[in-house]
């Protein structure tokens, strides 16, 4: 996600799903298109018909590939994959059938096959997606709708936020495919069919992971997936060859459906104005939600950051520069079984370096908000597992700090990074409630910590890290791994 809350320089931030990188109100709706692609097979019959052919097909396929020969099994699927221009070729003349068929190659194809307009998904929400590359679009689109999710956090950074990594160029799994075209029909609201047992067919069909089974049972199922001399291998590499033979398959699966509409969107409050040569936009939210009154809780998101707005706007009038330099948010439309649906936004601000978070998960249904307590229970967890998450999630983000600290700075005494280390881990500092940690000798009474969930169900906490700078602790977006809700019921 790129913001440009201030003007010419762009702020990279941690994964949720929609947002709005110049502050004009938020994500579009999505229509979507019926799927009407299904010409592998029924090309010739369509077309002695006289039907109309779905977009993207062709009725006539001259090989370019030299790479690619009538002779080769994969023939054609490739044929169809280059012809309805769903994949293309690595050039003018060369497919590379047995290249590692990558992450932002796989869904740039799903995204063809959808045929997604890419100026509605403008700027990058992953820190290795450089806005503007040929995936960043299909990325974009696949990351708002629960399609696709993050490979791990960024780089830690000690003054801003980090945000999630794709690992786009990184080689595609035969499990991870089948993974993203299973969310895909999910994000459709289709219904899926599968027998169970289908793992048992493959000597290596244990080795399939846990997130990955439902999706390989149905791909089994339904023949998008077929094993590889009598294997599966699900953690094996998926070549651009397999790779068109699965996308072919797979569209002789894909049903006909009707649009569907995004159950939520944002409308910002824009405030700008100058200091010096800079311009400062502030982005405030306001969430817009059918069937239910969201009106004080956007009353209350303005009352938050009023005070910064103000304040800020105050000392540039008098010739200062600004304490507060960002106010923005970023948001996701959790589509859950049930009626658990919830809308998790999280507003930000930057106060001289330092920045903090407010986390706003509302209920969809009720229009209520959901306390992180309550969220957690939703999602079907308790809270001793959620602080073994935080407690190691919170460790790894404190060991990177010190690397970094020591990297930039020089060695910090033992019994100094123990305080922090101690203070970091203290259970009081990751409690949904809040507490008393002990802060070299002292204690410090600190706020509860906030969760929401992304768009693929994905639960985050807002974790505190305690350092030797500044304010003496930095706010880190953390990701509770092993910790997702499953979108739809299967």
């Amino acid at each position: 996600m790129v913001f440009l809350y201030v003007k010419g320089q762009g702020e990279t931030l941690f994964p949720l799903g929609r947002e709005d990188p110049i502050c004009k109100g938020g994500k579009k709706r999505m229509k979507k298109k019926a799927l009407k692609r299904i010409v592998s097979l029924l090309l010739g019959a369509l077309l002695l018909l006289g039907c109309t052919l779905p977009a993207g097909a062709q009725t006539t396929w001259q090989n370019p590939f030299t790479d690619v020969k009538e002779s080769d099994w994969f023939y054609p699927h490739v044929q169809w994959a280059a012809g309805s221009g769903v994949l293309s070729g690595t050039s003018a003349t060369t497919f590379e059938p047995d290249a590692p068929m990558t992450r932002g190659m796989f869904v740039t194809a799903l995204a063809n096959w959808e045929g997604i307009d890419p100026a509605q998904y403008p700027g990058s929400r992953f820190q290795d997606v450089a806005e503007g590359a040929w995936y960043a679009a299909p990325i974009q689109w696949a990351a708002s709708w629960g399609i696709a999710s993050g490979t791990g956090q960024g780089d830690f950074t000690f003054d801003a936020p980090t945000l999630d990594t794709f690992s786009p160029l990184a080689p595609l799994t035969r499990q991870d495919a089948v993974v993203l075209l299973f969310q895909y029909m999910s994000a459709l609201d289709v219904e899926m069919e599968s027998a169970s047992g289908q793992l048992g067919r493959f000597p290596d069909g244990e080795d399939t992971a846990l997130y990955a089974r439902n999706a390989m049972e149905w791909a089994i199922t339904n023949q998008i997936l077929q094993g590889s001399d009598g294997m599966l291998l699900p953690d094996g590499t998926l070549t651009r060859a397999q790779a068109a033979a699965v996308l072919d398959n797979f569209s002789a699966q894909a049903p006909q459906r009707e649009t569907m509409e995004a159950p939520a969107s944002m409308t910002t409050i824009t405030w700008t104005y100058t200091a010096g040569e800079q311009e400062y936009q502030f982005c405030i939210p306001q969430i817009q939600a059918e069937g239910v009154d969201t009106v004080e809780i956007n009353r209350a998101i303005v009352n938050r950051y009023t005070y910064a707005v103000n304040n800020s706007s105050a000392l540039v009038n008098g010739g200062y520069q600004p304490i507060y330099s960002d106010v923005g948010y970023y948001y996701s439309v959790f589509q859950g079984f049930g009626d658990f649906r919830v809308l998790s936004l999280v507003t930000y601000d930057k106060w001289n370096e330092d920045y903090s978070f407010a986390v706003w998960n509302v209920d969809l249904s009720t229009g209520q908000l959901v306390e992180s307590a309550q969220l957690l229970a939703k999602a079907g967890y308790r809270v001793d597992s959620y602080s073994q998450k935080i407690a190691a999630a919170l460790e790894g983000a404190f060991d990177k700090y010190l690397a970094l600290w020591e990297g930039q700075i020089g060695p910090m005494s033992q019994e100094e990074a123990a305080g922090y280390r101690a203070a970091t881990l203290s259970p009081a500092n990751y409690a949904l409630d809040g507490g008393e940690v002990d802060f070299f000798g002292g204690t410090l009474q600190v706020e509860g910590t906030p969760l929401f969930v992304d768009a693929t169900g994905q639960l985050w906490a807002i974790g505190r890290i305690w350092h030797a700078a500044g304010s003496q602790q930095v706010y880190k977006p953390l990701a509770l791994p092993g910790m997702r809700v499953l979108p739809f019921a299967n």
